[in-house]
């Protein structure tokens, strides 16, 4: 595991089997960023935790498709990257990629996954009632949340009160620590 203590932003050499390019640590010391987004988990305590969008996803226009072969290496790699992360539990939505993103850290932990269903209304909504349980029911814990390219900005910012860039659609690689 690389060190923790740090930001580490960009390709992350030190890993070479991980297939994930982009590592960023956040921590969340003010209740408030610069832009006036509060934290819901200003007052956790030491809460860390990981949010990563599903791996790949076949394209098979169904609404609901499984990972890709790409997909599954990538769970793999997220299984191999927090093989030592002591996780309490894992969140992810009820669609089929971020359940098999998932399988191989459940396999390992021997955890529960707990499915948050998605909710149309508002993703930002949806992200806050996510952050809120997690924040108030896991203090002093590491929790996974798995979501998706229009999700994991908002969760972010949910856990930690700091905007990030917008995850497209071909960005599979990005992994959030926040502590």
């Amino acid at each position: 595991m690389p060190n923790f203590n740090q930001l580490i932003t960009g390709p992350m050499k030190s890993l070479p089997h991980v297939a994930f390019t982009a590592l960023l640590i956040l921590t969340a010391v003010n209740t408030q960023a610069g832009n006036g987004q509060a934290s819901v988990c200003a007052a956790a305590g030491v809460l860390t935790i990981y949010v990563v969008r599903h791996a790949e996803r076949e394209i098979d226009g169904s609404r609901d498709p499984g990972l890709s072969e790409a997909g599954h290496d990538r769970a793999r790699a997220l299984g191999d990257l927090l093989a030592d992360a002591r996780l309490d539990a894992v969140h992810v939505t009820d669609f089929r990629r971020t359940i098999e993103t998932v399988a191989q850290v459940l396999k390992r932990t021997g955890i529960e996954k707990t499915v948050w269903p998605v909710s149309w209304q508002s993703v930002a909504d949806h992200a806050r009632s996510l952050a809120s349980e997690v924040c108030e029911q896991y203090r002093d814990h590491s929790v996974l949340v798995v979501g998706h390219s229009n999700t994991v900005a908002p969760l972010v910012r949910a856990f930690s009160g700091l905007e990030i860039t917008a995850l497209s659609e071909r960005d599979y690689d990005h992994f959030y620590q926040i502590r």
